[in-house]
């Protein structure tokens, strides 16, 4: 019999982007989910506008994404509460 301990539950870090990608602060973000992947965290993305076909492969494997209506990026009672809905 092989005991197995419990995986640790992943952290959770979120960017919020109006276009994700669309330049420097995207490329960024895109360095920084590849280090807190390998740190063991989960990476979100919340955007407005999601361009899949020119996402890279290193953010598709690193980034979880989550289209957003423009209003509920700027609306902070939803926006929270949606937030704290994806995350938990």
């Amino acid at each position: 019999m092989t005991d197995t301990l419990p995986q640790p539950a992943l952290k959770k870090v979120g960017f919020v982007h109006l276009d994700y990608p669309a330049g420097g602060v995207e490329t960024v973000t895109s360095m920084m989910a590849e280090y807190l992947t390998q740190h063991q965290y989960q990476v979100i993305v919340f955007a407005e506008n999601i361009h899949h076909a020119l996402l890279t492969d290193q953010d598709k494997e690193n980034i979880q994404f989550v289209q957003v209506a423009k209003h509920d990026l700027f609306n902070d009672t939803k926006n929270n509460d949606f937030i704290n809905k994806i995350i938990e």
